[in-house]
């Protein structure tokens, strides 16, 4: 399972893209935080996943999505 971790408003793939473009051209891959969970919850199984929305209906509404899985 991937995940996407977003510090800022929601960005296109294409950005994002850009931006691990950039970090493997200097060889810092590992300074996305993106990567370094991914690569930290590599092969162990999910066993729950919890969701829950805050903020209003005017667009400032946020997603949070929590991923339980086995050590």
């Amino acid at each position: 399972m991937k995940i996407k971790i977003f510090n800022e408003p929601l960005i296109g793939d294409l950005a994002s893209q850009k931006l691990t473009e950039k970090l493997a051209a200097k060889g810092k891959l590992n300074e996305n935080i993106e990567y370094r969970v991914n690569q930290f919850i590599a092969g162990k199984k999910i066993i729950k996943l919890q969701t829950s929305t805050s903020g209003d209906a005017l667009g400032g509404a946020q997603i949070t999505i929590t991923v339980l899985y086995e050590e």
